[in-house]
């Protein structure tokens, strides 16, 4: 839960969860409501239940849900990019400044940023500094289950 919710954190969200309805499973969050957790009778052998959050690896992967959730608030740091460096964030790649449409705060190195395409979002970049230039760092982006299916 502490992943969850430094990751929100990180990226500016203000979405509130209250802890007694969230449901770990294997490294995986989950939200719940209560007529859903009234139902629960062995914990021991659920694999999924309600809203898929993300799961905890070595860092914080959010869901295409939890993305979405984030995408509809304010507050969040969201960049808006153009539909060729769309395409090119949804294969894995980075995003140069110059593909950059509209930003919603000031771009400062270290912060993580939602990246939307329209009103789409696509995934989570990093402001990082490579040979003196700022580049948004792929952290996640909605391609990378694609590429998860492929390799199985």
């Amino acid at each position: 839960m502490k992943e969850l919710l430094d990751f929100l954190n990180d990226i500016g969200s203000k979405i509130i969860l209250d802890e007694s309805e969230i449901v770990n499973i294997n490294n995986k969050c989950f939200k719940i409501n209560n007529e859903i957790k009234s139902l629960i009778i062995n914990r021991s052998r659920l694999v999924y239940i309600g809203s898929f959050l993300g799961k905890s690896k070595k860092k914080w992967v959010p869901s295409t849900i939890l993305l979405e959730e984030m995408s509809k608030e304010i507050e969040t740091n969201k960049i808006w990019i153009d539909d060729e460096a769309a395409w090119l964030f949804v294969c894995g790649r980075d995003i140069f400044l110059d593909k950059i449409l509209n930003l919603s705060t000031e771009l400062k190195e270290g912060i993580k940023y939602l990246v939307m395409n329209n009103e789409k979002c696509l995934g989570i970049v990093t402001v990082e500094s490579q040979n003196n230039k700022l580049i948004l760092s792929n952290n996640f982006d909605i391609g990378d289950f694609l590429r998860r299916e492929k390799n199985i």
